[in-house]
Order: structure tokens, then sequence, then C-alpha cells
């Protein structure tokens, strides 16, 4: 699809060893700015390729070379599988770019990380699983929820976060990013 970037949004919040071998691509959506919105989608974390805690993301706000905001399901454990009462997470969070020069190269440039400014312990996410999430943004609020894909989507949210930064930036592009 023609409206569809890899080269992703304002830059690769992935480490940079892991970029240089082709993994954490970023899929943009050049087409449609969104604002207030839901968002149902299928996802599965993938085994380990280049970092421990490979992640499954989906940018639901994205303000080139300026900022984007995301919601990752992340395993956070240095290898595959789900030992007995270990944890996953889902995190909220953002990233203001660094752009060198003030120069913006979509894909290129470094970023802060907001490293989970908002998040909730979940129960281990199995990698190469199918797993359902939705995820709302309505003005300051985020809200989101994961379940293994084929059972009852959980009732309540799991993670419900407020940051007024969402209004200054109310409107932007969405995409996936592919951690692998």
């Amino acid at each position: 699809n023609s409206n569809w970037s890899v080269s992703g949004g304002a830059l690769w919040y992935a480490p940079s060893a892991c970029v240089s071998e082709g993994h954490y691509p970023q899929y943009i959506n050049t087409g449609v700015t969104v604002s207030n919105a839901e968002f149902t989608y299928e996802t599965q974390i993938p085994s380990i390729a280049c970092q421990p805690q490979e992640d499954s993301v989906l940018i639901f706000r994205n303000i080139a070379c300026n900022r984007y905001f995301m919601v990752r399901l992340d395993h956070m454990l240095a290898q595959d599988g789900c030992p007995q009462g270990s944890p996953s997470y889902i995190y909220y969070d953002k990233v203001t770019p660094v752009t060198p020069q003030g120069v913006c190269t979509p894909g290129v440039n470094s970023g802060t990380f907001g490293g989970g400014v908002g998040s909730v312990t979940i129960t281990c996410v199995a990698k190469n699983s199918w797993y359902s999430m939705r995820v709302r943004a309505c003005g300051a609020t985020i809200l989101s929820k994961a379940w293994p894909t084929g059972d009852f989507e959980p009732a309540d949210w799991q993670l419900s976060y407020v940051d007024s930064d969402l209004t200054s930036y109310s409107s932007g592009q969405f995409g996936f990013q592919a951690n692998n």
C-alpha cells in the first residue's frame, strides 16, 4: 500500500545495533491522520533475534520529527519461555526525537525514550503466540488491554494512564513496529 512508510516516523527507538541488522522496522500510515481513536488488532512477540526484550508496538499517534506515542506489549525476559510466575507488561510510552542540527531524517534520528511512563504487569506473554489487543486514545487518556487470541476479552482495561501531553499532540499518523 502506498500509504505505508517502512522507514518509520521520526526515528527508531530500538538499540542501534539491532537497527543496523534490519530489526525494529516501523510501518507508519502516511495517508491517515487520527486523533481520538480505538484500535483492535492481533499481534505476537517473536523469539529472541537481536535483543532479549522483544515486544510488539502500536504507535497510535505519530507526529513526525516531533513526538510519537505508543503502547507496547512486552515480554521483558532474557529468554523465550515463560517461567512459572514470570510477568510481562503493557507499557504506554512516548518518544521525543533528537534531530542533529535540527534536520529530521526519518528512521535515523535517535531520541529521548519515555522508558515506560505508564505500565501494568500482566501474566507472561508467550512468544510466538497470538494476542489480541485493544487500545483507546481519548483526550489525555490512554487505555489498553491484551489477551490470548481466542480467549474472552477482559471486561476491564488493564492499563489506564492520563498524560496531558496527549492533548498538546492531539492528532497524528498511526502505525506498528515489528520488533524481531
